[in-house]
């Protein structure tokens, strides 16, 4: 029960302002975030464990971007291992960078 699980089910529940606080965006935007990025970041889920939802790892990078905390604490909020965050943030970013660069990244 990582944080896409508690806490922001929580913060959705209280008011908006304090997900906003939290993830740096309102509702709407992170849920538009993770529909574009979702079919760059979405895994398979196996007979061994579940995937990572997409918006678990939206999260998780949106947290580590706005505080710049290292893994070791990330881990503890989200509960994803600081060895899958090191590769899931990255992957994020770079699925957040491909999904938006048409949009927001205009070369002149």
């Amino acid at each position: 029960m990582g944080s896409s699980v508690t806490i922001l089910r929580e913060l959705l529940e209280v008011n908006e302002t304090l997900f906003r606080n939290y993830v740096r965006m309102d509702i709407n935007s992170f849920y538009t975030l993770v529909s574009k990025v979702e079919s760059y970041i979405q895994r398979q889920e196996t007979n061994m464990r579940q995937s990572i939802t997409p918006a678990a790892r939206v999260e998780a990078t949106l947290r580590y971007l706005a505080t710049g905390c290292c893994y070791t604490f990330l881990q503890y909020s989200t509960k994803i291992s600081k060895q899958s965050l090191s590769i899931i943030i990255p992957e994020t970013c770079d699925a957040i960078y491909e999904a938006l660069k048409d949009d927001y990244m205009k070369i002149i």
